[in-house]
């Protein structure tokens, strides 16, 4: 089994119109992705266990940076408010890798859902950003 550090990993967003050519995004220190499954219950008279039935596929996450305005992060911000029509609106191409620009990585089409952005006196300058999947999630490997 091969073990990573979380150190290599980073978050990349397409930069081009054709989504063909990745950026990473600037001072990013986490990520996470969630991809939860929908199931309906088949319950039945006389039986003594529940079924389940597979439903649709959803996927979610979030990454965190540490807040950089002049860098490609307002690009995000950008999508997020919808100002941005050359690059889709409220839409991002994005890669989350686990180790540097290598595969493998995740990726797809999201709605930036949610930004945080937080100036704390005391501390760095930080936000997270939240996205929905928009369509299918691809496992690059």
């Amino acid at each position: 089994m091969a073990i990573t550090h979380g150190k290599s990993a980073a978050v990349y967003r397409a930069s081009t119109a054709t989504q063909d050519n990745y950026t990473k995004i600037v001072s990013t220190t986490n990520w996470t992705l969630n991809v939860p499954q929908e199931f309906g219950d088949v319950r039945v008279h006389g039986s003594n266990w529940v079924r389940r039935l597979k439903g649709m596929t959803d996927w979610n996450g979030s990454f965190d940076v540490l807040l950089d305005m002049v860098g490609n992060q307002t690009q995000l911000q950008k999508r997020l408010i919808g100002t941005n029509a050359a690059v889709g609106g409220g839409t991002a191409q994005i890669a989350l890798y686990l180790s540097s620009a290598t595969v493998p990585r995740y990726q797809g089409k999201v709605q930036i859902s949610d930004a945080n952005p937080s100036a704390p006196a005391g501390d760095n300058q930080v936000a997270t950003f939240s996205f929905v999947g928009d369509g299918t999630l691809t496992l690059r490997e």
